[in-house]
């Protein structure tokens, strides 16, 4: 096999690992991870004072990138990313139980009693948390009438038969509006997570672990470990590093969990295991620290509910996006090219680590 530039490393260059876990808004490999990694070639691009060369190599189908990054100070690193992904277990919405799952989705979603309990800073998400159950509701009643009506159900109630085309007609055309779709499928594939809805839970938390259980027994070099989540992974993270003994581990890197965009706050108020899911992270040896990035104007955040500690902060960034682009998810993926969170990707002797700035806020 021929040697490539990653293979020849003089003994002064040091080798760290990131792995990204992904949230629920593709359920195609590879999508977050090019965006990160074209997010890592900008920064890298934009410090030119402190970044002699780079290199990146794509491979394995852009599910890994490698970035061989030269610095001023005669520093070498060699960065790997890659994915752990994981969309590819969830459950598909039959649309012939569609009447009855629907109204358990309605009914797991739409309960006051969690609403009322999310805290102030996660206001954004529960105004689109109200947007989107609202659909919810729409579809659901809109189809289950349309569904009765075709039966004779209530041909009593509207006797027109063109009534019944017409609401076929709606309903289609609602079923196919993309946002009403992927709002209808990741509010699925969330309730079957948290429900733990066909042992979805449980194929997920394995298939991340032995992941996690075969980089550490495999490549033991690296000098750190990044646990990257976003989004609805921030929620797959925490339950699986809270499932692992650090004595159990292999791991002779330290390994840095990094949630951005997470929605863990309002977790908390729909499932309260995760409190006690996300305790045991902080207490675990086998994180070497916990730092949350999170933005006040995204409407699918809510941070991570942790005090400020030794191994815990927040980062709260301004993904510069308007509110209404926030509202409708636009701002939610930018986390990904944020500088802030590359800078603490790539923190070394060279660049300043996470935290330096003004933006990094204890809560």
């Amino acid at each position: 096999m021929t040697m490539t530039a990653f293979d020849q490393q003089p003994p002064e260059s040091e080798r760290e690992l990131i792995m990204l876990i992904p949230g629920l808004g593709r359920s195609t490999r590879g999508h977050y991870l090019t965006m990160l990694a074209d997010g890592i070639e900008g920064f890298l691009e934009s410090h030119i004072e402190m970044v002699d060369f780079y290199h990146r190599v794509d491979r394995n189908d852009g599910s890994e990138s490698l970035f061989d990054v030269r610095y001023t100070d005669g520093q070498r690193k060699i960065v790997e990313v890659t994915e752990l992904f994981w969309n590819d277990l969830r459950p598909t919405f039959q649309t012939s139980w569609m009447f009855f799952l629907g109204f358990h989705l309605v009914r797991f979603w739409c309960s006051m009693r969690q609403w009322s309990a999310i805290p102030s800073t996660s206001r954004p998400l529960r105004r689109a948390l109200s947007i989107g159950a609202f659909f919810l509701v729409v579809w659901y009643l809109v189809t289950l009438v349309a569904f009765l009506q075709s039966t004779g159900f209530l041909s009593w109630l509207v006797p027109s038969q063109g009534f019944v085309g017409w609401l076929w007609a709606g309903v289609t055309a609602l079923l196919a509006t993309g946002a009403i779709k992927t709002n209808v499928d990741d509010s699925y594939a969330a309730f079957c997570y948290l429900s733990n809805r066909q042992g979805f839970r449980q194929r997920v938390r394995r298939r991340i672990a032995n992941a996690l259980w075969d980089l550490g027994e495999k490549r033991p070099e690296y000098r750190r470990i990044t646990l990257l989540a976003h989004s609805f992974g921030g929620a797959v993270a925490v339950d699986v590093l809270a499932t692992l003994d650090a004595r159990t581990t292999i791991f002779t890197a330290p390994l840095n969990l990094i949630t951005v965009g997470s929605p863990l706050e309002l977790f908390i108020t729909r499932e309260p295991s995760y409190d006690q899911k996300i305790k045991s992270c902080i207490g675990s040896d086998l994180i070497d620290c916990w730092t949350d990035f999170y933005s006040q104007t995204d409407s699918l955040c809510s941070m991570a509910p942790f005090h400020a500690g030794p191994k815990c902060s927040h980062v709260c960034v301004d993904l510069g996006f308007t509110r209404i682009e926030s509202l409708i998810g636009i701002a939610h993926n930018a986390y990904l090219q944020h500088p802030s969170l590359h800078k603490a990707l790539l923190a070394s002797s060279s660049l300043e680590p996470v935290g330096g700035g003004s933006e990094r806020r204890n809560a």
